[in-house]
Order: C-alpha cells, then sequence, then structure tokens
C-alpha cells in the first residue's frame, strides 16, 4: 500500500508538470521516466499512469488557455479558441467550468465503463489473435486518422519505425535483422536512445521556443455553470464513445465533442457562450475519451496511444499478463479506486494551480530550461547505455537518431514512435496466425 501511494503522489506531481508545461507531452514524459519505472511490478505501473494521465487531463488547458500552444493534440481545439476566452474576459471560467466537466465525464465514464468490461470478459472470441489483430490495424488506421502528417508521410515515418524495431534477433524469423554481424545490436537497438534522440529532444526545443507571453488575465469571477450543463454532457457521450473505439483516442475524443457543440450552438443557440460551450464539450470529451481508451489497453493489452505504448512496453518486461482479460480480472477494484482518487485530486488542484500559472510557467520556462532538459535527456541515455552495458552503441544511437529527428521536427513524429513500440507486438500476433492457419 505504501508503494502504491508513493506512486500515486508522483502521478499527481508528474501530471501537474506535463500539464503546465506545453513543451512536455505525456509521451514524452513516460519515455524520460522510462528507466525508473521499470523497477516496479505492472499493477505499480499502471496505478502510476492511471493517475498521470488523469491529472495532466485535469491541467493541460491552462497552457492552451493563456498560451494559446497545446501541449497535446487533444488540446488543440482548446487553444484555438483561446483568443475568443480572453476577449470575453472567460479564462477562469473555461478553466473552472472545464475542470467541472472533467469530472462530470469521468463519472460518466467510469459507470459505463463498468458494465462494458464486465460484458467484454465474458466474450471470449475478443481474446483470439484475429480479434487482436484487426484492434492493432484500427489503431494504426486511426493515428493515420488524426495525424496533421500527409498519408504518404505517416505511411514512410511507420515504415521507419518498424524497420527500426524489426532490428535484432527476430524468434519468428529466427535470424538476426540488420545486425551486421555486431553482437550489440543482438537485443535490438537502444530504445530509449532512439526516442530520446528522434522525438523527445527535438519536440521539447520546438515547443519551448514557440512559447510567447500572452495579455490573459486572471479574472476572479465565473460565470453560472447551469447553461453548460449540456455541453458537458454531449461532451461526455461523444468522448466515451470515441476514446472506446481502438485507434481513434482522446485527440479525436476531443476535437469531435468540440465540432459538435460549435454546430449544435448554431442550431440551437442559448445562454451559452458558444467559445466557452465548444471548449468545455471538448475538455469533457478528452477526459472521457482518455479514461474508456484505457479498456483495449487493460483488457486486451491493446495500447492505441503512444504513452500507452510505452506503458505497455515496459509492463510486458516486467511480466504483465493481458490474455484473456488476466491483468484486469486480477486488478480491477484496485484501479478503480485509484482513478476516482487521481480524478477528485485533479479537479481539486485545477484552479488553485491556474491562479498561479503566470507565475509558475515564467519560473518553469527560464533561458536556462532548455539546458537543463537537455542535460536530463543525456544522463538518461548514458545511464540506459551503461545499464545495458552497450554504452558506445547507446551515444552513436542517440547523436544519429537526433541528428533525424531534428530533421524531421516540423513532423508529427507519433507514427514512427507507435510502431517502433509495438514492432514485437505485431510481429508477434502475425507469427501467431501463421502457426495457427498457415
Amino acid at each position: 500500500m505504501f508503494d502504491f501511494t508513493i506512486l500515486f503522489l508522483l502521478g499527481i506531481l508528474a501530471g501537474c508538470v506535463v500539464g503546465i508545461l506545453p513543451s512536455l507531452s505525456p509521451s514524452q514524459f513516460v519515455i524520460l521516466a522510462y528507466l525508473w519505472l521499470g523497477q516496479y511490478d505492472p499493477i505499480e505501473i499502471i496505478v502510476f499512469y492511471i493517475t498521470f494521465i488523469t491529472v495532466s487531463n485535469f491541467i493541460d488547458c491552462l497552457p492552451s488557455v493563456y498560451f494559446g500552444i497545446p501541449g497535446e493534440y487533444s488540446a488543440v481545439p482548446t487553444a484555438n479558441e483561446s483568443s475568443n476566452l480572453i476577449r470575453f474576459n472567460l479564462v477562469n471560467s473555461s478553466i473552472h467550468l472545464s475542470a467541472v466537466g472533467r469530472m462530470v465525464g469521468s463519472l460518466f465514464a467510469l459507470i459505463l465503463s463498468f458494465f462494458v468490461i464486465d460484458w467484454i470478459l465474458g466474450q471470449t472470441w475478443m481474446f483470439r489473435s484475429t480479434s487482436q489483430l484487426v484492434m492493432y490495424i484500427t489503431c494504426v488506421f486511426g493515428i493515420l486518422l488524426i495525424s496533421k502528417n500527409k498519408l504518404i508521410e505517416n505511411l514512410v515515418l511507420m515504415s521507419l519505425g518498424f524497420a527500426l524495431g524489426s532490428i535484432g534477433y527476430s524468434y519468428a524469423l529466427e535470424s538476426n535483422i540488420g545486425t551486421f554481424g555486431a553482437p550489440e545490436l543482438h537485443n535490438g537497438l537502444p530504445a530509449i536512445s532512439v526516442l530520446m534522440g528522434i522525438y523527445v529532444l527535438p519536440t521539447m526545443w520546438h515547443s519551448i521556443r514557440a512559447i510567447n507571453d500572452t495579455s490573459a488575465k486572471f479574472d476572479d469571477k465565473v460565470v453560472s455553470v447551469t447553461p453548460y450543463w449540456g455541453s458537458m454532457f454531449r461532451g461526455s457521450v461523444i468522448g466515451w464513445l470515441i476514446g472506446f473505439v481502438p485507434g481513434m483516442s482522446y485527440v479525436l475524443s476531443s476535437t469531435l465533442s468540440f465540432s459538435f457543440e460549435k454546430w449544435y450552438n448554431k442550431f440551437k443557440p442559448g445562454k451559452r457562450n458558444t467559445s466557452l460551450a465548444s471548449v468545455i464539450a471538448s475538455e469533457t470529451g478528452s477526459n472521457t475519451g482518455s479514461a474508456s481508451m484505457m479498456i483495449p489497453l487493460l483488457v486486451f493489452g491493446v495500447p492505441i496511444t503512444a504513452s500507452e505504448a510505452i506503458i505497455y512496453n515496459i509492463m510486458i518486461d516486467n511480466g504483465a499478463v493481458f490474455t484473456g482479460g488476466q491483468f484486469i480480472h486480477d486488478h480491477y477494484t484496485n484501479i478503480l479506486l485509484w482513478f476516482v482518487a487521481s480524478c477528485l485530486v485533479g479537479w481539486i488542484l485545477c484552479s488553485p494551480l491556474a491562479k498561479y500559472f503566470p507565475v509558475i510557467i515564467r519560473f518553469l520556462l527560464s533561458k536556462n530550461a532548455t539546458v537543463i532538459l537537455t542535460s536530463i535527456i543525456c544522463i538518461i541515455v548514458l545511464a540506459d547505455g551503461y545499464r545495458e552495458d552497450r554504452l558506445t552503441l547507446s551515444i552513436v544511437t542517440f547523436i544519429i537518431s537526433g541528428i533525424v529527428g531534428f530533421l524531421l521536427k516540423n513532423k508529427d513524429l507519433i507514427p514512427l514512435v507507435f510502431v517502433f513500440i509495438l514492432q514485437n507486438s505485431f510481429e508477434s500476433v502475425l507469427y501467431n496466425l501463421y502457426q495457427l492457419y498457415l
């Protein structure tokens, strides 16, 4: 219980940092914490992740409203409306009511998910390799759908991710791939060096440079919640349905909730500010989607976002068993309790953090922020190389990956990261199907 409590508190802290900093996304943070998380049991890892992702989802509207810069793609609609919220003096109202909406959405997702999981566990056909392959394919199509890249760019990035992930010994083919006889590559490329160089470092630098000060002011007045209950409900329904579909994730939950609310307010105008109503629906849909998207991961072992893929990889390495719904069956009550607790904490922290957000962000994004973050990344890469006794390979991989990452800094690299992390899972599912049917 002590370890759970410590991880819960650390998850809260991590969620606040990632939510506040538009230069740090959940997937980037999980990569930074890769080595540290590897020492815990799978259930402890998932408790930390649920707390972290839930709290960060409550807090991440702050940089979107103040700076108009989303930390994650799910916050893009809010960022796009930030100028309207500032003009109508609705900054505080949007933060406060979005927090209420997120809590409503979390409870909505909790109730529906309870019944859905019980039903799913009784459907044995859902746990077959064919069903798992369909879910993986759906995930890939979902990523292609929500990415800002062109289709051909995404296909190239996914192919690159699969190629990088294939390097090393293949148990399916029973041979080495791309190792060129080097024994250091038998276990594949150092994942942390690849991810830090190609994704984390260039994305952080690019985001920090993009941040500008804003004229947004914190207003102590909050408009009545009454006209916006409908926005919360509509965002909850859309967010849960989309988040539950493998591959769609809370990014599409947020976007569709926002778009529908925009349309609805034109069709049925009321005593609602259209910008505020749309932001509330979007933030509610994002939180509800982030809750329902955990179902494919916890029940089937199918991650549908980059951060989930990384967490899944760590859990598998630490002995997690998802076959037949084993993991959720063994830990359902634990997961439920910590999820409720993290929602309550996120709700409570949102308003106080909003009040002091301008001061906090100026401190965290001082001139030395880039140097500090870069130093931390380099130390993690060196520590991983030393631990794996592949220090030279880790450094060389990090440098080459960094060069590639900076060349691709204007592209959405999530497709590459997702496929790179899950390459072994894709290969395993395909091999199982080959053994069964061919």
